[in-house]
């Protein structure tokens, strides 16, 4: 049973941003509508019509793209999901899906008096009627995109993952023993009106936290821990212009790719693996473009 269920607790990419709702609203229209009026997939009687036919799909279409833009506006407020992407799942677009049908059902009952002659408009009845219709065409379709969708995306980045990882111990060797040996491997950063040393053959990573910044640091062998206040924008704007191999994976992650240890690839992106750190630092869908230059030698000289 385990087995069964453990797809649904996997990460999955986020479509719903604030940059992409008016996209999404205007496919949603044009799919409903068309879905509806190019196929016909529930009874039509159209004595009970007010209008014709091709109108009352517009109604619907307009119904259900208003309902989600409304929806996911009020969505991302309340949850701020944009930032917290890692935390999405798949079990968790299920249930977000299924309550967005449940009110475009909803919205349809709401219509009926406008668009049918039907005695009773407001009854049980028909509010079964349009939540099921609802329902029934709604998730054939979602079902469909989201499993293709999802096996895409794993294949294309647990594929990618796998060709990195298969370079990554002698890279990181050579890489390590070339930082040991320069010098010039020790960036200066200020952090709290004092300078900040980031020794390239030490430096992990930095994870931010609003207006303070964790560092993390290999020294030793033993992991280092250095909490600053200071914003991951502030470090970042520091190593502009830097030809090194740290980058921006994360909106919260500055990450030195000579350390990574493992890679491990999902449907929203990559899990990075540092020896001594218990957690996976995330290269999100955005920055994977960035990322996988790197790990192609295409290293960027700039972290704007």
């Amino acid at each position: 049973m385990k087995k069964m269920l453990a797809p649904l607790n996997q990460p999955y990419p986020y479509y719903n941003t604030p940059d992409k709702i008016l996209k999404n609203t205007i496919l949603v229209f044009l799919f409903v509508f068309l879905f509806l009026y190019l196929f016909t997939p529930f009874h039509v009687n159209e004595a009970e019509h007010k209008f014709r036919y091709s109108f009352i799909c517009i109604v619907h279409a307009l119904n259900a793209s208003i309902i989600y833009c409304l929806f996911f506006l009020l969505f991302n407020r309340v949850t701020n999901m944009t930032v917290n992407e890692q935390k999405w799942k798949v079990y968790n677009v299920i249930s977000i899906t299924g309550i967005l049908f449940l009110f475009i059902g909803f919205g349809s009952f709401l219509l009926r008096p406008l668009i049918y002659t039907t005695p009773n408009n407001f009854s049980w009845r028909y509010f079964r009627t349009e939540t099921i219709n609802t329902f029934l065409a709604g998730t054939l379709v979602f079902a469909a995109f989201t499993l293709i969708d999802y096996y895409r995306l794993v294949k294309i980045n647990r594929g990618r993952a796998s060709v990195f990882e298969e370079g990554l111990a002698t890279s990181t060797e050579k890489d390590t023993k070339t930082a040991t040996a320069d010098e010039n491997n020790c960036l200066t950063i200020t952090v709290e009106n004092e300078p900040l040393e980031l020794n390239i053959s030490e430096f992990l990573f930095a994870k931010a936290d609003g207006n303070y910044t964790t560092f993390y640091f290999n020294r030793d062998r033993s992991l280092e821990k250095l909490l600053k206040r200071t914003s991951l924008k502030n470090i970042e704007d520091q190593l502009s212009g830097q030809p090194l191999v740290l980058i921006k994976t994360h909106r919260s992650f500055i990450v030195n790719t000579m350390h990574v240890r493992k890679i491990e690839g999902n449907a929203q992106g990559y899990q990075l693996y540092f020896a001594g750190v218990d957690f996976a630092v995330p290269v999100s869908r955005g920055m994977i473009p960035a990322f996988n230059g790197v790990m192609n030698g295409n290293k960027p000289v700039s972290h704007t």
